[in-house]
């Protein structure tokens, strides 16, 4: 293969660190061993965020602006400023590209379809999110010039990659001609082929950002419905603008001795192997890498039904899933893995470590992305 591909986000590392960051920098590196040639074009709101680095042999470019360029709203300015610096970066370096590679569907990919008709580019948006947060329902749902948008991107975008099959299906609802979707999910480094049983009693691990729509502070509350508190520990790893909040939640029902927090990590290996269960209550995802992380390291999860869960979770057989914001469903889940047996355990155990293997391995995700690039 001898296409060039130009990589484009909306924020990007040190400055965000979240699941399509990380993804793309993966396949942004495995591309370089490969001989092909990228660079990853984002933004910087932080003045000690270099514009121009490498980033484990990975070449990114950051424009300078006051906000994200996929925002929208009172800070619209950013996006204008965006589209202009693109569009004049791309006068000068888009020549020595093929394919155009836009990370999620949100405003900022919008100057990103406009160049690729006018310099012939070839362009590829992976869609972030599914279900009720589905990017191109949110970016008709902007008030200015909303649905003129949503029917340029519908339109004028040459492949949709689905990282989940809720996404998939998102696209086809809206008319998306099936030759132009390929359903690729995230990927996820396979270190395990078999997790040792930990004896006494369960433990419960979530990892990720302390947001708003991670809803952790679900989680905090149906653990306090547990009437006994010595069966379970729970461990949040992580932070975020929600974390001042957890840490009152947890104060105040008294669940100081059962929950701990611990701060973000890039290394959450330790935390993987001590832990039973993975917990996690978004109200909304694509698909959730710290979900597949988990996962390959052989723990079950217990997940809201967002999108990518149930590619991940067989419900009651290797994982369990509750429907978002049900703190019912959720309880239930909970005490049937504080019950579970250590055969029963070692079961779904072994039945999530080889549904991932099969089909999330990051060698089979960048074969797919592979195969993509050489149709096109």
């Amino acid at each position: 293969m001898s296409k060039k591909i130009l990589f484009v986000l909306p924020s990007f590392l040190p400055e965000t660190f979240g699941g399509a960051e990380q993804q793309t920098l993966k396949i942004n590196i495995e591309l370089n061993k490969k001989k092909i040639t990228t660079k990853i074009l984002t933004s910087s709101i932080s003045n000690k965020t270099q514009l121009k680095n490498t980033i484990s042999g990975v070449k990114v470019e950051r424009f300078k602006l006051k906000n994200y360029p996929n925002l929208g709203g009172k800070y619209f300015f950013s996006f204008l400023l965006w589209s202009i610096k693109i569009f004049f970066w791309s006068i000068q370096n888009i020549k020595n590209y093929d394919i155009i590679y836009v990370i999620h569907a949100r405003l900022h990919c919008l100057p990103l379809i406009l160049i690729s008709k006018i310099f012939k580019k070839k362009l590829i948006i992976k869609i972030g999110m599914g279900g009720d947060s589905f990017d191109l329902k949110i970016l008709k749902q902007k008030k200015l010039l909303g649905n003129f948008y949503y029917y340029f991107a519908k339109n004028y975008v040459d492949y949709w990659i689905a990282i989940s099959s809720s996404i998939y299906k998102n696209l086809l609802k809206i008319n998306i001609p099936k030759k132009k979707i390929f359903k690729i999910y995230n990927g996820v480094n396979i270190q395990y082929k078999e997790k040792k049983y930990l004896p006494g009693i369960k433990k419960f691990l979530y990892c990720g950002r302390f947001d708003k729509e991670k809803n952790i502070e679900q989680i905090i509350r149906v653990f306090s419905f547990l009437q006994d508190r010595k069966s379970f520990k729970l461990t949040l790893v992580g932070d975020g603008t929600e974390k001042k909040k957890i840490k009152k939640l947890i104060n105040f029902y008294n669940l100081n001795k059962q929950v701990s927090i611990k701060n973000k990590t890039n290394n959450l290996t330790k935390y993987f192997i001590k832990n039973h269960f993975f917990i996690s209550s978004s109200c909304f995802e694509g698909m959730s890498n710290s979900l597949l992380e988990a996962s390959s390291f052989g723990l079950p999860s217990i997940s809201s039904n967002v999108s990518g869960a149930p590619d991940i979770i067989n419900n009651n057989v290797n994982g369990f899933l509750f429907s978002v914001n049900n703190d019912i469903e959720f309880y239930d889940k909970i005490m049937l893995a504080i019950k579970m047996n250590k055969k029963k355990y070692m079961e779904f155990s072994n039945k999530i470590l080889n549904h991932v293997n099969n089909n999330f391995s990051f060698d089979i995700i960048l074969k797919k992305q592979l195969k993509l690039f050489d149709n096109l």
